[in-house]
């Protein structure tokens, strides 16, 4: 785990907060759920105008067409809510990257 210490002083919108928990604690279940991973990175931190959070693991992956239920689809409309852009890779393993906008529009 890594996460920048300016982080917490940072981010003091209770909303952007709030999803930001929200979307790491649902790709840590999805890891502990599905993945069969033995090693799992979770990295927080700010690059220039934006924040980073990305969450790797070296687990079995997924393709689109193997998901269920709604974990993915919060995960996106959490992401949307941030104003941030959502990308996820599944090849040797899953890595989840989310930058997030330090000035956004509310």
């Amino acid at each position: 785990i890594e996460i920048d210490d300016q982080i917490n002083q940072e981010i003091t919108d209770f909303s952007a907060r709030k999803n930001m928990i929200l979307i790491i604690k649902e790709c840590l279940n999805n890891i502990l759920k599905h993945s069969k991973a033995k090693k799992v990175s979770l990295i927080i931190k700010k690059i220039e105008n934006e924040f980073l959070i990305e969450i790797a693991d070296n687990g079995i992956g997924f393709s689109g067409c193997e998901t269920k239920g709604n974990g993915l689809t919060n995960i996106k409309k959490r992401a949307k809510e941030l104003g941030g852009k959502l990308e996820i890779i599944s090849e040797n393993g899953t890595t989840i990257k989310l930058l997030i906008p330090t000035i956004r529009e509310v």
